[in-house]
C-alpha cells in the first residue's frame, strides 16, 4: 500500500528485517567525484550510482568565488539534500500515522558569511538555516506539527546539519 508515494510495505518489512539484525539498520554511502580543470565547464562532478541506476551531478561556483556560475553551487546541492531528506521524513511518518498528504512544499534558506572560506576573518561560516513547510492534508494542524517536530528529530538531513560529525580526511598523492 502506498500513502504519500511511500510504500509502507517496504519501510515494515525492513524494520521487521532490521529489528532481528541491527546490522541492518547501518547503510554506508560514498561519492566520488573530480575538479574539472577544462575552462568553460563546471568546475566538479560525480557520478551517483543508486538502487537502480546512476547519474551524473556537476557544480560550478559562482562568479565572485571563481567559478562561472554554471550550475548549482555546493551549498544549494546541501540545501537540496536538506529539502528532499526533510520531505521524505515528513511524507513517510504522515503515512506510517494514515494521515494523506494532497501537497507537501519544502523551502530551505540558509545565511553564509564567505570571510572565513575566503580567509579574511574566523566568523561562523552558515549563520542559520530555516525551514518552510506547505503542506494540504486531511489532518488537522496540531497533528501536522507533531509530525514537523518528528520529522525535525528523525531526518538525517537535519541531523547532518545540527549535529556535530566527526569528519576525518587522507591525502593520497598521485
Amino acid at each position: 500500500m502506498k500513502i504519500n508515494n511511500v510504500t509502507m510495505e517496504g519501510i515494515q518489512k525492513f524494520i521487521t528485517e532490521a529489528q532481528q539484525d541491527p546490522q541492518l539498520f547501518i547503510k554506508k554511502k560514498k561519492i566520488t567525484g573530480e575538479w574539472n580543470f577544462v575552462e568553460g565547464q563546471a568546475q566538479f562532478k560525480a557520478n551517483v550510482v543508486y538502487t537502480l541506476g546512476q547519474t551524473i551531478i556537476e557544480t560550478d561556483q559562482a562568479p565572485f568565488l571563481g567559478g562561472a556560475g554554471t550550475r548549482p553551487d555546493p551549498i544549494q546541492y546541501c540545501l537540496f539534500g536538506t529539502c528532499s531528506c526533510f520531505a521524505a521524513t515528513f511524507a513517510t511518518i504522515a503515512a506510517s500515522e494514515n494521515v494523506v498528504l494532497t501537497k507537501l512544499r519544502i523551502t530551505a534558506e540558509n545565511e553564509v558569511d564567505l570571510s572565513q572560506p575566503m580567509g579574511i576573518r574566523n566568523n561562523p561560516i552558515v549563520r542559520k538555516v530555516h525551514i518552510t513547510v506547505e503542506v494540504e492534508s486531511n489532518a488537522d494542524e496540531a497533528h501536522l506539527q507533531a509530525i514537523e517536530k518528528s520529522a525535525m528529530e528523525r531526518c538525517p538531513g537535519i541531523y547532518c546539519i545540527t549535529t556535530p560529525i566527526p569528519v576525518t580526511s587522507t591525502l593520497i598523492k598521485l
